[in-house]
């Protein structure tokens, strides 16, 4: 089985986080940014370079390791093994007017780690207080941090 090495961000604002999904494909449920990383790049290296590829914003501020998840990704070929790295970041205060929890936005994934054209994500803020009674569909695991999130936030 392959082994890849994964990190992704939780940003947050308020009680508010930023996920994404993709419009143009059949995949079903929220995303984070985040990704694959780079030959010799680091797990926080990689969260915020992926971010940045993933929302056309330099992520500011510091990360903070959320949790670790071994996942077994299925996509209908060999099975893999993600080894996933979770951050969470808060956005700054001077960064509101940029963001706001309303906001929806697009942006391309111009580099795929699998090749091919780039993706579009539709981007938007989830509000974490509704989490429970909304009951909002992740893709693919990228749920497990949440409890722990929630947690440190005290929601």
């Amino acid at each position: 089985m392959n082994t890849f090495h994964k990190s992704y961000v939780y940003l947050t604002h308020e009680n508010h986080l930023l996920v994404f999904n993709e419009p143009e494909t059949r995949t079903i449920g929220y995303q984070l940014p985040g990704g694959t990383l780079d030959p010799g790049e680091s797990h926080l290296q990689a969260a915020r370079r992926e971010f940045t590829e993933e929302t056309g914003f330099k992520l500011e501020g510091g990360l903070h390791p959320l949790m670790d998840v071994d996942f077994i990704y299925e996509d209908g070929a060999a099975p893999a093994l993600h080894k996933r790295r979770f951050y969470h970041a808060r956005l700054l205060q001077d960064k509101t007017a940029d963001w706001h929890a309303e906001q929806t936005f697009d942006h391309y994934e111009l580099t795929p780690s699998a090749g091919g054209p780039p993706i579009l994500f539709r981007f938007s803020w989830l509000d974490l207080n509704k989490l429970v009674e909304s009951k909002p569909q992740f893709y693919a695991g990228f749920d497990a941090p949440l409890p722990r999130l929630l947690e440190q936030l005290q929601l």
